[in-house]
């Protein structure tokens, strides 16, 4: 069903009717046989075909060459159809077989024996095929116009069938490796073979461009799908966008630059406003150590005075300690030189008496005491006015 379904020209098909007009078999696709009347129909169609703009790829141009050299020869079976088969359907199958591998199969050169035409074919037997013109069988067993089509991989013969329109007509599928065709064979009562009909293609080879082509034609439409629509965006959002966003971008730039530029001049003035009162405080520390440069003078003094006055009370006081070092010196030297005399009178009393006793006087050194230190020199005043003016 569907378009994709059919591959060949619109009048591609067979329908068959009785004598009351009622069809009774039908063929849809590819057609799988051809004679004279619908010969002449697709002639028709081929030209109306390329009229209306289609491809030349679509036509058979080596049927019409071969019907432009070969003799004319009725496509057409002769005879009625049959709506029951002339023969027992095994006998028909029998010989079918029989006469498609004697006639497709033999070697090129190798000439159809006289026995086997005579025995398989009837004189009058017509071949035709999808790609070349009706011919009698001896000109066909002699030119071969199917060409290499069966010499290569060996062919399966399968699915032999009666026609539905044609009880004579036997049908058969052709296996040609990936490619498969249909053949046709109609047999008489007499049982022989009155008409061949070869090549029809039932599935084409796969072609892997083609397949490619087709498959990727969705993506090519949703591609182009695609650039359009991002082409309408960008002519609708994208650029007023992005206009707006860059005349954003300068003012917010503008405005950067403003607030630096304030920022700076706010940063000079703090630092002006803070050298000035750094200068502010420096002259207000050198004014207090000016006013109190004269109460730091008079204490400066007392206090140097008051230093001076200490120092000659411990010098007095250390003048008077020495002299009752000295002195407890000399009583301690007096009491030990009066202790050893006793001593000696108690040991010796005679020595005594008689005036040889002598005793060494003994002497003891005084304590020894700290000299007193002058106390340390006060601060200048003038120094330290003068200091301060420098800060």
């Amino acid at each position: 069903g569907g378009p994709a379904a059919f591959a060949t020209l619109p009048t591609a098909g067979r329908a068959s009717f009785d004598a009351s007009g009622t069809c009774y078999a039908a063929e849809l696709g590819r057609p799988l046989d051809r004679d004279d009347r619908s010969r002449g129909v697709e002639s028709l169609a081929d030209a109306c075909w390329v009229a209306m703009g289609g491809q030349l790829g679509a036509l058979n141009f080596g049927l019409a060459l071969s019907e432009l050299v070969t003799r004319r020869t009725p496509a057409t079976p002769r005879g009625a159809p049959l709506l029951e088969p002339p023969c027992e359907p095994e006998d028909a199958v029998g010989v079918a077989d029989a006469a498609l591998r004697e006639l497709l199969l033999r070697p090129e050169g190798a000439p159809l024996p006289v026995n086997v035409a005579s025995a398989l074919f009837a004189d009058d037997c017509v071949v035709l095929g999808s790609g070349f013109a009706a011919m009698p069988l001896k000109n066909a067993a002699k030119q071969r116009p199917w060409g290499d089509a069966f010499s290569g991989t060996p062919p399966t013969f399968s699915n032999y069938r009666l026609g539905a329109d044609d009880k004579r007509r036997v049908l058969c599928d052709v296996s040609l490796g990936d490619r498969l065709e249909a053949a046709s064979v109609h047999v008489g009562s007499d049982e022989k073979v009155f008409r061949v009909s070869v090549g029809w293609p039932i599935r084409e080879p796969v072609n892997p461009l083609a397949q490619l082509r087709a498959a990727a034609a969705p993506l090519d439409r949703a591609v182009d799908g695609v650039a359009d629509a991002f082409g309408q965006l960008d002519e609708t959002v994208l650029k007023p966008t992005s206009e707006f966003v860059g005349d954003a971008l300068l003012a917010v730039d503008t405005t950067v630059k403003e607030v630096g530029a304030a920022l700076a001049d706010a940063d000079a003035a703090v630092a002006a406003a803070k050298a000035e009162l750094d200068v502010a405080t420096a002259k207000a520390a050198a004014s207090l150590e000016e006013v109190a440069a004269g109460p730091k003078k008079v204490a400066a003094d007392i206090g140097e005075a008051a230093g001076e006055a200490a120092f000659k009370v411990d010098v007095a006081a250390a003048g008077a300690l020495g002299a009752v070092d000295e002195a407890d010196a000399a009583l301690q030297g007096a009491l030990t030189t009066a202790n050893e005399t006793l001593q000696a009178l108690l040991r010796d009393p005679a020595k005594a008496l008689q005036g040889e006793l002598k005793v060494s006087s003994s002497k003891v050194a005084p304590k020894a005491r700290p000299k007193p230190t002058p106390p340390p020199p006060t601060s200048d005043p003038a120094a330290d006015l003068k200091e301060a003016k420098q800060r």
